[in-house]
């Protein structure tokens, strides 16, 4: 016996995960693990070494009080050239896949338009059927009165039931705004003392029900309005997740071709020193003849401008980079790694001339914030033709249909109520209006001032 128990447990656990699932806890939040890719990718390349800092003020091309000029005795650097360090050449079309894949605020973006497609099924599965089912039993023991039939006094008896009760059916909402109801319900009662000749006897009804409302909540479009709020809240997201797209990759482009700038920008620098050091040789060497100080003070600024502007231009290039690792955010490339990303894509050359009125008709017919713009007015819209209908009084007709049999066994009973012999119909009105209704009027005057908001 207690191993059907124990089948009987894990067949009944089975249907249940078989029915609802079984869905396992997501892990733990770890950023450790997180960052596992980004350490191991950031020993890289072991840093240069670096000079020893200058504990004099050494000058370049610098006349001493002797009159003789005096080269520097440590060569001030402008960092490593970009082609001797590590680096990685990616065209446009890598990065952006790569970006899309592993961004961040794209993932997390994308998630939205998920949720909110979720939220249409939960709205529409308002109008779902469901099966309902109940049981019950009943005692009750009470006092009766009564005439003697021969004395014709009062006496007061005492009687006694026992009831037991069970119902199943289906019951679905409308999206008319009514509810529609068939139920089977049967019933045994036991009698004592017995009241008639059927004691104990089975009762069995077959009902069908139904409500609908003639004013107050009534139609499709006042039944259904959070499907379609909840299908313009989806379609907005999916914007926005457009709108985040189109942002990480007008950035990324952006970065892109300021990168391809900066390095052309490191080149001319490179040549503009070179070209101003050679001079200020030039001038070294004639010191002696006909250059005065004030000159060869001059040319040692222009050397250490263009040596800083140098700087300044490597420096940007690196940034960028580390601003494209940032966006991709590819673990293979964190930003902490010395991989230098460059890019292997020339910019266009070709002009290209745009007509203005082309240009503001394409925006018109393609900028999302327009749609999403759109879709809240409609959705205003919605609300407000809703809470016009809110304003109606409530007027709901009812009307139900029972048949019934009635016999001392189920089976009898059954057989009884098939015969459709004893049929009771109903039919009803029910009506209802709020006194003032200040309340209904409020939120109809909150519905169109949001409308007009939106607008």
């Amino acid at each position: 016996m207690a191993k059907h128990n124990s089948a009987m447990a894990l067949a009944v656990m089975a249907v249940l995960a078989g029915i609802y699932g079984c869905t396992p806890e997501p892990p733990p939040f770890d950023p450790h693990t997180l960052q596992q890719y980004e350490r191991q990718a950031a020993h890289g390349t072991a840093p240069g070494v670096m000079a020893p800092l200058s504990t004099t003020l050494d000058t370049t091309y610098m006349p001493q009080r002797s009159g003789v000029l005096a080269a520097p005795t440590t060569e001030p650097t402008t960092g490593p050239a970009l082609g001797e360090e590590q680096t990685l050449r990616m065209t446009l079309q890598e990065i952006v896949q790569r970006a899309v894949n592993n961004n961040m605020d794209i993932r997390v973006a994308g998630y939205d338009p998920a949720i909110n497609s979720d939220r249409i099924v939960e709205a529409e599965a308002a109008f779902d059927p469901v099966f309902f089912a109940n049981t019950s039993y009943e005692h009750s023991n009470r006092l009766n009165g009564g005439v003697q039939s021969s004395l014709f006094s009062p006496v007061t008896f005492e009687s006694e039931a026992e009831t037991y009760k069970g119902a199943t059916g289906i019951k679905q909402d409308l999206r008319t705004g009514g509810q529609v109801q068939a139920q089977y319900a049967t019933s045994r009662t036991k009698n004592t003392p017995a009241t008639s000749q059927t004691n104990p006897f089975w009762a069995n009804e077959l009902s069908l029900q139904l409500t609908q409302p003639l004013l107050r909540n009534f139609g499709t479009e006042t039944n259904t309005a959070r499907i379609t709020i909840a299908r313009n809240d989806q379609r907005i997201s999916v914007l926005d997740f457009r709108g985040k797209v189109e942002d990480t990759l007008f950035n990324i482009e952006q970065a892109y071709w300021q990168m391809s700038a900066a390095i052309r920008g490191v080149e001319i620098q490179e040549e503009l020193l070179r070209q101003t050091v050679e001079m200020a040789e030039l001038l070294a060497k004639r010191g002696a003849q006909d250059v005065t100080r004030v000159q060869t003070s001059q040319a040692n600024l222009a050397v250490q401008q263009r040596r800083s502007q140098l700087i300044r231009q490597k420096t940007q290039v690196r940034d960028l980079s580390d601003k494209l690792k940032q966006l991709m955010n590819d673990p293979t490339l964190p930003v902490t790694s010395s991989t230098l990303i460059l890019p292997s894509s020339s910019p266009l050359q070709t002009p290209i001339h745009f007509d203005l009125k082309e240009m503001i008709d394409s925006a018109m017919e393609h900028r999302f914030e327009l749609a999403q713009q759109a879709l809240r007015i409609d959705t205003e819209s919605v609300r407000s033709r809703v809470a016009k209908n809110n304003q109606l009084p409530k007027l709901d007709a009812q009307g139900a249909i029972v048949t019934q049999g009635l016999d001392k066994n189920f089976s009898g009973a059954q057989d009884s109520q098939n015969q459709y012999n004893h049929l009771d119909y109903t039919l009803g009105l029910q009506f209802e209006v709020p006194i003032g209704n200040r309340a209904a009027r409020a939120i109809y005057q909150r519905t169109l001032l949001g409308r007009l908001a939106a607008i």
